[in-house]
């Protein structure tokens, strides 16, 4: 029998018009040789967690994302999952999980859906329709800072209007979640 499983989406930026994305596609590429690496708590996935199978989808165009080119990616993965599966986006990954599931069928039973920090509708075609939250799951887990400096806690607050059933996990201080460990989460998926 194979593990259960949860697929990861990470963040990313969007943008409304060819060349702002790409001249922040070019500075991000530039800056990337100086950054120093440093664990954040997606790392800390398939430790903590030993007994689900993690996937981490590494979705095109990270630093200039556009909603059709991750939907046609996120879908290409579906042969690879099974049921009882746990959703898990963070940032952008967050709102297009709540894109994506309110607008489409997903082919498998979705144990949960956990929203890390997500932004509430971006440019690229990852706005949030009127219909919203249409078809999405009624378990769904948010978690957000006040102190976010990426996402602003209003996208949260309009996250918790449309979504009244789900739970909500609110922080004063972890800002965009950059932290090593993020134990509350590794504890709510193992419920």
């Amino acid at each position: 029998m194979s593990k259960p499983q949860i697929v990861y989406i990470h963040g990313g930026e969007a943008f409304d018009n060819f060349w702002s994305g790409w001249c922040s596609a070019v500075i991000n590429y530039l800056k990337r040789p100086f950054k120093v690496p440093s664990g954040r708590w997606p790392d800390g996935l398939e430790p903590n967690l030993p007994e689900f199978e993690v996937l981490k989808l590494k979705m095109p165009g990270k630093y200039n994302a556009k909603y059709a080119t991750w939907k046609n990616y996120f879908e290409a993965q579906f042969e690879t999952l099974n049921d009882e599966v746990v959703l898990l986006g963070w940032s952008l990954g967050a709102n297009f999980l709540a894109k994506y599931l309110s607008e489409n069928e997903f082919p498998k039973r979705v144990k949960a859906v956990h929203l890390v920090a997500g932004c509430y509708g971006c440019p690229g075609g990852f706005e949030l329709n009127k219909k919203f939250p249409a078809k999405l799951s009624t378990n769904v887990y948010l978690y957000h800072s006040k102190d976010d400096f990426v996402v602003d806690f209003n996208d949260f607050e309009r996250y918790k209007a449309k979504l009244p059933k789900a739970k909500t996990h609110v922080f004063e201080d972890r800002n965009h979640f950059l932290q090593p460990e993020f134990v509350e989460l590794m504890d709510q998926i193992k419920k």
